[in-house]
């Protein structure tokens, strides 16, 4: 809603916060709450200030809350904390679930949002057929027997890194060969990774955050 992105939470663009938006009439005001101190970029400060948001520290929204009554208060009931709501529900408010409107929201995308989307997807696919070129060629041109499966993971990481607007990785990355090919979630290490062969089979699944879209192979 606001543009805005941040580093939390590993493999994700989101920094915690809450937004509030509050309607009085034609008015309206927007409330972030998040940590202050993550907000001194002048670029950040700038945006915030055009677009109209008003920032406060993170934990005075329980407070903001608690003062709250006689209001009608839209949340979207299934993520939503318990804390939040038993504040909200503790006076004379008016609790409506906007569970079927904030995802149809998030579903519409236009032009502009679209072509990042395209753009992103060659990128991505870019860095992804790199990665596939050199270790084929490595494996059969070189014939390379030091590959392990974590050196390929970092290896697909660098190709993605070289890619325009890449922001970081949508999850750690699975490289795995052999019988670990076969392992839900798997993820290499320097001491527990196998050797790449050109004998097995080697599955590779990984994902990435850019400017403007984040991708799942």
């Amino acid at each position: 809603m606001l543009n805005l992105r941040g580093f939390d939470i590993d493999f994700n663009p989101y920094f915690m916060s809450y937004l509030v938006v509050l309607l009085e009439g034609e008015r309206v005001e927007f409330r972030l709450y998040a940590d202050e101190e993550k907000f001194k970029d002048k670029k950040v400060q700038d945006h915030i200030q055009k677009v109209g948001v008003k920032l406060f520290p993170y934990e005075k929204i329980m407070e903001d809350l608690a003062a709250l009554d006689k209001q009608t208060a839209g949340i979207e009931l299934n993520s939503v904390n318990f804390k939040i709501l038993s504040l909200v529900r503790s006076k004379d408010n008016k609790v409506v679930d906007l569970l079927d409107v904030i995802p149809k929201l998030k579903q519409k995308k236009n032009a502009v949002e679209l072509e990042g989307f395209r753009k992103c997807h060659v990128r991505d696919g870019v860095g992804l057929i790199k990665h596939i070129a050199w270790l084929e060629h490595q494996l059969n041109a070189l014939n390379r027997t030091d590959i392990d499966e974590y050196m390929a993971s970092e290896n697909v990481h660098e190709f993605r890194k070289a890619q325009d607007k890449f922001m970081g990785l949508s999850f750690k990355t699975i490289a795995s060969t052999g019988p670990n090919a076969s392992v839900v979630h798997y993820k290499p290490t320097k001491e527990t990774a196998l050797k790449v062969t050109n004998k097995e089979i080697y599955l590779v699944d990984s994902g990435a955050h850019y400017l403007y879209f984040c991708c799942s192979p």
